[in-house]
């Protein structure tokens, strides 16, 4: 059965659909490991799935049907200046034979429905599924800047995507549309608690503490270490080890979790508009260019670089930020860089990480 036949017969049954986006990851073990996870998720019942390679044509023998469907900007394209020109060609690739629409993601759930409405006063009638991407990090939705007491803890953040996501999809539900689709990052367990909010799969039982029941004889009542058989506890070990990969792009990144490294697998892009492009940086053609733009960005002279969206350097770094200029002047690049730490908490506004109560100690380090 074909897509669009999926979404048909959900649509004529009145009830509400799914389906679920991933991406290729970087290394040999993430992609079995996404193979794993697409299988346990495939049991999320999802009408269908897809992997997005980017936009320089890659192919994958993952990739099994060939979709006839159209990329829609709510919020419109970053690199598209004329709303009546994003609405032409989202009109012509429907024209063209595209079966249904799935948007890029959006927060906006107001902006979304009225841009679905007027879509339909132009003609264009094929479903539409909007796109929902769980926020996984600050990184994802720091414009936002009413979320910024959650940016330093990681999980706050998880929990507050979860919450806005399942808001976002009941708003969007009480308008009439029944089908999302899920960007997932290669991650598992903010989509399923999603689902689950909405009341689409039944939840999961939380694990016990300890996988096994506790002995009522008085000389083991304090056991805490157990031999267990995993392989014969196959559904207590998944419920143990889901989230063990759930923050795979920290300061210590998990290169096995099929959710490492930065997320390009859409196609690399600027992070800004061109026009803005070219007044910041205006045309580099050497190395020497290039070198001068990461001295000016270190020194606060422009606000960001081609390769980063942030708008300055982070607090902790404002202590070695004479270093970091002098030795991209030099033409040594710096990409990723720290500060010496000598045992600050880890709840520390400007060197703290990691877990509640803990302390940080760290080299100064500089990745050219």
């Amino acid at each position: 059965m074909k897509v669009i036949d999926k979404i048909r017969r959900a649509d004529q049954e009145q009830r509400p659909y799914w389906s679920f986006e991933y991406f290729p990851p970087k290394t040999t073990a993430g992609v079995q490991n996404l193979f794993e996870r697409m299988e346990r998720m495939y049991n999320l019942g999802p009408e269908f799935v897809d992997i997005t390679w980017n936009a320089g044509g890659t192919s994958s023998d993952l990739t099994s049907e060939l979709v006839a469907t159209a990329q829609s900007y709510p919020e419109g394209h970053l690199d598209s200046t004329d709303r009546e020109e994003d609405f032409k060609w989202l009109k012509y690739k429907v024209d063209q034979g595209a079966d249904f629409i799935v948007t890029q993601l959006f927060y906006d759930t107001g902006l979304f429905l009225d841009w679905i409405k007027e879509c339909r006063t132009r003609g264009i009638t094929v479903p539409i599924i909007p796109g929902i991407m769980p926020i996984q990090s600050f990184g994802g939705f720091h414009r936002m800047t009413s979320l910024c007491k959650t940016f330093e803890d990681d999980q706050a953040v998880k929990d507050f995507g979860v919450k806005l996501a399942v808001e976002m999809c009941k708003d969007i539900q009480a308008a009439g549309i029944g089908g999302f689709h899920f960007y997932t990052l290669n991650l598992e367990k903010s989509t399923r608690l999603i689902l689950e909010g909405l009341g689409f799969v039944a939840p999961r039982e939380n694990a016990r503490p300890l996988p096994w029941n506790p002995s009522l004889s008085k000389k083991r009542e304090m056991e805490n270490v157990r031999p267990i058989f995993w392989k014969n506890r196959i559904q207590s070990y998944v419920s143990r080890t889901e989230a063990w990969d759930e923050f795979p792009n920290g300061r210590w990144g998990d290169s096995r979790s099929p959710a490492f490294g930065e997320l390009d697998g859409y196609g690399t892009s600027l992070k800004v508009a061109p026009k803005d492009a070219l007044e910041l940086w205006g045309r580099p053609s050497s190395p020497r260019d290039v070198a001068s733009l990461f001295a000016k960005y270190c020194n606060g002279e422009i606000r960001s670089i081609p390769w980063s969206d942030e708008s300055s350097l982070y607090p902790e770094t404002e202590a070695i930020r004479g270093q970091l200029a002098r030795l991209n002047e030099r033409g040594y690049l710096t990409i990723n860089s720290q500060p010496a730490v000598n045992g600050v908490r880890s709840d520390d506004k400007v060197h703290g990480w990691g877990p509640k109560n803990g302390y940080v100690y760290q080299k100064v380090s500089h990745l050219c």
